[in-house]
C-alpha cells in the first residue's frame, strides 16, 4: 500500500472512541498540500530548534557538546512532547488532516534532529570536542540518557493529548481545511521573500546564517515526507526514517569535514563568509531537518507492545549505523589532518 493509499484509508475512517464521533471530509488533502504545510512548519520548526539551542546553550550554558546533554538536547525532549501530544489527538482524523501533517511532520520533525545529536556523540567518540579523555564514556552515557529522555517526554506527550487533545479537532467547520490552506499558503509565500530578502540585506553573519538556515529547512523536511512511504513490512521496520536519519547524518559529518577542513581556513579574516554560511545551512536547515528524534521515538514506542523485537532491532540498528558512518567519516579526517 502506497503513503498516499494509507492516507486515504486513515483519513476515510470515522474515529469512535469513548462515544466520539470525530468528523471526515470527502476527499483526502492532495499531495501538495500537504507537502505545503510540510514545508512551511518545517521552516517554523527550524527557527524554534535554533532559538531553543541559543537559550539552553550560548545563553544559559546548559548545552555542551562535550557533555552529557549535548547540543538540541531541549528541543528534541519538547519536539517529542508535542508529537506526542498531537499523536495522542483525534485532529489527524479530522478535515485538518493536512495541518496535522504539517504539525507533525513538518513542525515536530524539524524542531527535534537526529543528525547534529548524533553528530555530538561521534565527535566525542573520536576525541574531537575539546573534552577529557573520558569523552567517550560521556558519549555512551548520553546515548542512554537521552533515549530515556526522549521516549519518556513522547510517552507523556502521549498521555496528554488522549486526556485533553480532544479538544483539538474535534468539531471542525467545512471551510476550515480551505482557510489552513489559504493561511499557511500566504504565510510561506511572505516568509519565504522575508528569508531571501533577509539573507541579502542583513548586514550581520549570524543573520545572514540563520536565514539561510531557514531556507533550507523545507528541502530536508520535504525529502523526509517522500522516504516515510517506504517500509518493510516483514521486518516492521521503518526504512522511510531510518534512511533520512542515516542519510542526513552520514551528509552532516561530510558537511562538518569540509567545514572544518576546508571552510574555516578559507574564511580566515573574511567578515562575511558564504561557504560558512552555506556549510550551517545545509548542516542545521537541510541535514538536521531530513532527520528527525520525535518521529523516530514515536516508531519506536508504536513497535514495542506489540514487536518488542523489532523495536529494539530498529533503534539499535539506527544509532550503529549513524555512528559508525559518521565515525569513519570524522574519524579518518581527525587522524588525518
Amino acid at each position: 500500500m502506497s503513503s498516499m493509499d494509507r492516507e486515504k484509508t486513515e483519513f476515510d475512517g470515522i474515529a469512535q472512541s469513548q462515544g466520539r464521533v470525530v468528523v471526515r471530509d470527502e476527499k483526502p488533502p492532495s499531495q501538495v498540500k500537504f507537502y505545503l504545510h510540510v514545508s512551511f512548519f518545517a521552516m517554523c520548526g527550524c527557527l524554534a530548534r535554533i532559538g531553543t539551542d541559543r537559550i539552553f546553550g550560548k545563553l544559559a550554558g546548559i548545552e555542551d557538546p562535550g557533555e552529557l546533554v549535548n547540543q538540541s538536547f531541549f528541543s528534541n525532549i519538547f519536539g517529542s512532547f508535542v508529537l506526542g501530544a498531537l499523536n495522542g489527538s483525534p485532529m489527524g482524523k479530522t478535515r485538518l488532516a493536512a495541518l496535522y501533517k504539517g504539525l507533525t511532520t513538518g513542525f515536530c520533525g524539524s524542531y527535534t534532529t537526529w543528525s547534529k545529536w548524533n553528530q555530538q556523540q561521534s565527535l566525542n567518540l573520536v576525541g574531537e570536542t575539546p573534552t577529557s579523555s573520558h569523552s567517550q564514556v560521556l558519549s555512551i552515557a548520553a546515548w542512554f540518557i537521552g533515549f530515556y529522555c526522549f521516549t519518556g517526554s513522547y510517552v507523556v506527550g502521549l498521555d496528554f493529548g488522549k486526556d485533553v487533545g480532544n479538544l483539538i479537532g474535534k468539531r471542525v467547520h467545512k471551510n476550515g481545511p480551505k482557510i489552513a490552506d489559504v493561511c499557511v499558503g500566504v504565510l510561506f509565500v511572505f516568509a519565504v521573500i522575508g528569508l531571501i530578502i533577509g539573507a541579502a540585506v542583513d548586514p550581520t553573519l549570524l543573520g545572514k546564517t540563520v536565514w539561510m538556515t531557514v531556507l533550507m529547512a523545507p528541502f530536508g523536511a520535504s525529502l523526509r515526507n517522500w522516504l516515510s512511504r517506504f517500509r518493510i513490512e516483514k521486518l516492521k521496520l521503518p526504512l522511510g526514517t531510518l534512511l533520512a536519519n542515516v542519510l542526513g547524518a552520514t551528509v552532516l559529518a561530510i558537511v562538518h569535514v569540509i567545514n572544518t577542513r576546508v571552510v574555516k581556513s578559507d574564511c580566515a579574516g573574511v567578515d562575511i563568509c558564504w561557504g560558512a554560511i552555506m556549510a550551517s545551512a545545509i548542516g542545521t536547515g537541510f541535514c538536521a531537518c531530513l532527520t528527525t528524534v520525535s518521529t523516530f521515538m514515536s516508531e519506536i514506542c508504536k513497535l514495542r507492545p506489540e514487536h518488542p523485537r523489532f523495536a529494539y532491532f530498529y533503534a539499535v540498528l539506527t544509532v550503529v549505523l549513524s555512528q559508525v558512518i559518521c565515525g569513519i567519516i570524522i574519524g579518518a579526517s581527525f587522524n588525518n589532518p
